[in-house]
Parts: C-alpha cells; sequence; structure tokens
C-alpha cells in the first residue's frame, strides 16, 4: 500500500459490499488500522487488536504508548494529513512481545479531502535479529582479522580486489595499488615460476575453490 485510499464524495457501500470491505482488512496478514483527522483510531482489524489491544476512540498519547513513539505517531499523522504517504521502522511494545515492524501510512481521501489515514504493518522482527547477528557476526570477524598475520582479499565477481586485509594492515600499505585489479594480472612471471597463477586464473573463472596456491611477492 503506497497509494492513498481514495472514495468518491458519492460513494456509498450496500451492505454485502461494506461487509467484504470490512472482511478483507479483517483478514489482512499484518495488523491494519484506520484514524481520523483527530488521530483517533476508528478501526482495528484482527491482529492490530491482538497485538495491542482495542484503542477504538483513542488516539496515541491515550494509548501505553512510551512518550517517544507518541511524538514520532504525532509527527507521521501530521505528514499524513498533509498527504503524504509515510514509511518508519518501529520498535514496539506488543502482548506478543517486542517487535520491530515496517509501518506504511496513507492518506484516507473521501470527495478530494483528506479524513484521516490508513496504517499497515509488517513484522521485520525476524529480519532485523537477523541483521544484528549478521552484524555482530561480521564485527567479531573483523577483530579476529585485526589481529591475524594472515592475509586475507575479497573480490567482486570480474575478480577484481576489493579489499585486502593482512598484518594489521602492512598489506594496505605495502601493495596500496592492488584495489581494483586482478591478482593474477599483478603477480610477476619471475614471482610464479611454476605457472601457478595461470591455474589461478583458470579455476576461479569457472567459479571453483581453490587451494595451496603459492607466489613469492
Amino acid at each position: 500500500m503506497k497509494q492513498p485510499v481514495q472514495f468518491d464524495e458519492n460513494s456509498r457501500f450496500e451492505a454485502p459490499e461494506y461487509d467484504l470491505l470490512r472482511a478483507a482488512y479483517e483478514n489482512l496478514p499484518q495488523p491494519a488500522w484506520v484514524f481520523d483527522r483527530a488521530g483517533r483510531y476508528i478501526f482495528q482489524n484482527k491482529l492490530d487488536r491482538e497485538a495491542f489491544g482495542n484503542l477504538i476512540g483513542k488516539r496515541a498519547d491515550e494509548t501505553r504508548m512510551p512518550k517517544e513513539q507518541v511524538e514520532l505517531w504525532a509527527s507521521m499523522h501530521k505528514n499524513v494529513l498533509a498527504g503524504e504517504t509515510v514509511h518508519c521502522m518501529t520498535e514496539t511494545e506488543t502482548r506478543h512481545g517486542r517487535i520491530m515492524s515496517e509501518t506504511t501510512l496513507v492518506p484516507l481521501i473521501i470527495g478530494g479531502r483528506i479524513v484521516g489515514g490508513i496504517g499497515v504493518a509488517t513484522d521485520k522482527t525476524a529480519l532485523v535479529a537477523a541483521e544484528r547477528q549478521k552484524a555482530a557476526a561480521q564485527a567479531r570477524l573483523e577483530t579476529l582479522l585485526a589481529l591475524s598475520s594472515d592475509w586475507l582479499w575479497e573480490a567482486d565477481a570480474d575478480h577484481r580486489l576489493t579489499r585486502i586485509q593482512g598484518d594489521d594492515g602492512l598489506m594496505v600499505k605495502q601493495f596500496p595499488d592492488w584495489t581494483g585489479s586482478k591478482l593474477w594480472e599483478i603477480i610477476e612471471d619471475k614471482a610464479d615460476p611454476d605457472g601457478n597463477s595461470a591455474k589461478f586464473h583458470d579455476v576461479l573463472t569457472k567459479r571453483q575453490a581453490i587451494d595451496g596456491f603459492i607466489c613469492e611477492l
């Protein structure tokens, strides 16, 4: 949902249509809600009620939201009433525990006038947790590499070096022009009398693993 939800001022929903529209929102696979211009909840679907309880008739500052989150909601509400679509990541305490969600708010327009907004939240808790674990693992790896005497290099899909590291930064200082080059292009023939660089080139271009590559630098 990225565009304002609009209805013509002459729109009228018969009972079956209204029930169908309400059922659609009620059964969305993520929490959804509707609020008026004053910021009061006028509709919550099943998942939103399960997560936050019945908030109908309340503004954010009349709920148990922390002060900083109330201020965030007030800012987003102001932007929605100005006709903007708002996206943000929020961390919220729910009945099911603390979750990270990607929230989208869009204006609700009837007869050309913004009468409120519609919100949808997508649970990103597992994704955020995985990203944090990945970042922590990368930080641990960086710490180990900084203490290691081994040499490490990373290359892109074209085998051009994008990063070199080793000997506490001495490798970078010793070979500053390596970045952007292919390893077999910078190894001189005299440093590779057994032709290992050619084998190295052949194996990597076939996207195969290589072990025991030796040369003098």
